[in-house]
C-alpha cells in the first residue's frame, strides 16, 4: 500500500534508474561483495586441485624402436609409436580424500557467504532507495503546504487591510508559515541524508536520478 502511494505521488518525476539498476549497479561498484567472489574463485580453485591430487596423471610418450631380424642392426627396421600412460600415486588415499573433503566443505562455505552478502546488499540498497523516496515526497507536500499557506497569508494581509479579516486571523497563518518553513528545512536536511545513505551503500553519486516504478 505504502509502494502504491509512493508511484502515484511521484507520477510526473522525472525518469532516473529504477530500484533494478541501482541494485545492479550497487553488486558491480561494492567492494565488500568484489571480496566475497574472489575468496569463493579461490575456494573452487583449491578444489579443483584436490581433485587433481586423486585423479591418474595422463601422460602421452612418442618413441621409436629397432626390429631386426637379420641379426644385422643396419637392416634392421625402425617403428614409431606413441602411447597414452595413466598413473596413479600409491600413495593417494585417505589424505587426499579428507583434502577433498576439507575443500568441498570450504566452497560451500564461501558460497553461502556471498549469498548471504547479496542478501543483505540488496535489503539495505532496498532501504535506502524507499528511503529517497519517501524524503523526496515529504518534501515535495511540506513543499505545497508551504506555498498554500503562503498564499493564505497574503489574502488575509489584503483583506485585513480592507476590513474583511481579523488581526488574529493573520497572525495564526503567519505562526503556521513559520512552522511550515521549519519543516520545510528539516524536509530538505532529511533528503539530503537519504541521498547520502544511497551514495554510501550503492558508491553511486548522491545527486543519481532515481525512478519511483518497480517495474
Amino acid at each position: 500500500m505504502l509502494f502504491g502511494w509512493i508511484l502515484l505521488a511521484n507520477s510526473g518525476a522525472v525518469a532516473g534508474l529504477d530500484l533494478e539498476a541501482v541494485v545492479q549497479k550497487a553488486r558491480v561498484g561494492t567492494e565488500a561483495l568484489a571480496q566475497r567472489w574472489s575468496v569463493e574463485t579461490q575456494a573452487q580453485e583449491s578444489v579443483e586441485q584436490a581433485w587433481g591430487a586423486l585423479l591418474p596423471q595422463l601422460t602421452f610418450d612418442v618413441g621409436r624402436t629397432t626390429q631386426d631380424n637379420s641379426g644385422n642392426p643396419l637392416l634392421g627396421t625402425y617403428i614409431q609409436y606413441g602411447r597414452f600412460t595413466l598413473s596413479q600415486s600409491l600413495f593417494a588415499g585417505t589424505t587426499e580424500y579428507f583434502g577433498m573433503a576439507a575443500a568441498k566443505s570450504q566452497l560451500r562455505a564461501q558460497e553461502q557467504n556471498r549469498r548471504q552478502a547479496e542478501l543483505t546488499l540488496v535489503a539495505d540498497v532496498s532501504s535506502a532507495y524507499f528511503g529517497v523516496l519517501l524524503a523526496e515526497q515529504r518534501l515535495r507536500n511540506v513543499q505545497n503546504s508551504t506555498q498554500l499557506v503562503k498564499q493564505r497569508v497574503l489574502e488575509l494581509q489584503q483583506r485585513a487591510r480592507i476590513g474583511q479579516s481579523r488581526r488574529g486571523e493573520v497572525l495564526s497563518a503567519q505562526v503556521q508559515l513559520l512552522g511550515l518553513e521549519a519543516q520545510l528545512e528539516s524536509a530538505q536536511n532529511s533528503l539530503v541524508a537519504a541521498r547520502e545513505t544511497l551514495a554510501q551503500v550503492t558508491n553511486l553519486p548522491s545527486d543519481t536520478e532515481i525512478d519511483p516504478r518497480l517495474g
